[in-house]
């Protein structure tokens, strides 16, 4: 007899299977399914499940030839199989464990980790996503990332905002970007925010809009989670986003991002306080104060902060602020050159940075 649940659960994947046909921005960009499915999670299995599952387990991990013997391997497949059959979702990626590993089997595995994905929660959709894609396999991998998405699961929607930003497995497209870190965004996570912010910024898929830009980092600078918010806010500031300079907000927000503790943020923060000082932006000129923040700069030295070191590669050049001093221009030139070939080179693999106009404001 299947009780209501079961039912319902049918139902919800009479949707996915309906969506499987799908063109790719459909997938990409789903409506909202039913309510029905939101609420469907992984349940806990009932003992007779969990009884089968520890019994095959446990005899798969302590009989020594349970991989080679035909008869111990059949008992153990024969025990999980019935626990899948109750729901139980470890049981089924035990199975697609057990299947992938063996290679007379291995054609059978994706058997047991749709299974898996079935019955189980967003997590376990997320994961048979992320295997799926990674084989090749986009227009299952995306359906099944899209159905843990909307089901509000946070790292699917990353995922998916994260492959189209960069082009991972799908072509690059900013406005699908966009969407996911919209969604994760509203949800109050601080870092989509800022990217998001990003996209506002740079016209990424969305129409260009500094005051949108600036509205979405200043709510993610008051965020609980550390991010770059307010390094952001200071550049906008100081550059006129949109508008005007304004150097004395911009000096506040640099204060508030060197105070973060994030390497990355620190060094940029220090750096742009000590231009500040040294052009008299909105300041009166203080050479000292600025080579003090460029000290503190130096001493975060973040992998993000080529700009910097470019910077003090040229004042030790000229000799102007500085004494001249070919060894430390030698040093800062090979820093700067470290910095953005390690950091972009690590990203992007090849591929272009879509936040590459928006970090030069600070180089």
């Amino acid at each position: 007899m299947c009780a209501s649940s079961c039912w319902l659960r049918l139902a919800c994947l009479a949707v996915a299977v309906a969506t499987a046909g799908l063109s790719e921005r459909a997938v990409a960009q789903p409506k909202p399914y039913p309510e029905i499915c939101r609420e469907i999670r992984a349940t806990q299995p009932t003992e007779e499940a969990e009884s089968l599952y520890q019994s095959g387990l446990g005899e798969y991990e302590t009989c020594f030839d349970c991989r080679t013997d035909p008869a111990c391997r059949a008992r153990v497949i024969s025990r999980l199989t019935a626990a899948v059959d109750k729901g139980h979702v470890k049981a089924a990626w035990k199975l697609w464990s057990i299947y992938t590993g063996d290679r007379k089997l291995k054609s059978e595995s994706g058997i047991w980790g749709r299974k898996a994905a079935e019955i189980g929660g967003p997590e376990d959709k997320l994961q048979w996503g992320r295997i799926e894609a990674g084989e090749g396999n986009m227009e299952s991998g995306l359906r099944w990332m899209n159905l843990a998405a909307d089901q509000g699961h946070q790292p699917a929607m990353w995922d998916l905002g994260n492959w189209y930003l960069m082009g991972t497995y799908v072509d690059r497209d900013y406005s699908r970007a966009a969407y996911w870190y919209q969604r994760l965004a509203e949800l109050g996570d601080g870092g989509a925010m800022v990217l998001l912010g990003m996209h506002y910024q740079g016209g990424l898929g969305v129409e260009q809009d500094y005051a949108r830009a600036i509205e979405w980092y200043g709510r993610a600078a008051h965020s609980k989670q550390p991010n770059q918010a307010p390094l952001l806010l200071g550049l906008a500031n100081e550059k006129g986003l949109g508008g005007t300079a304004n150097y004395a907000e911009a000096r506040h927000w640099y204060e508030i991002a060197a105070r973060k503790g994030l390497k990355t943020v620190t060094c940029r923060a220090q750096y742009r306080l000590g231009r500040l000082y040294e052009l008299g932006l909105g300041t009166k000129v203080s050479i000292d104060r600025a080579l003090e923040h460029y000290s503190r700069a130096e001493a975060a030295d973040s992998f993000q902060c080529w700009g910097f070191y470019e910077h003090m590669a040229t004042l030790y050049s000229k000799g102007k602020v500085v004494p001249a001093d070919q060894d430390k221009v030698a040093k800062f030139k090979r820093l700067a050159s470290q910095s953005r070939s390690g950091f972009l080179g690590m990203l992007l693999k090849g591929r272009t940075y879509p936040y590459q106009q928006i970090l030069a404001l600070d180089e």
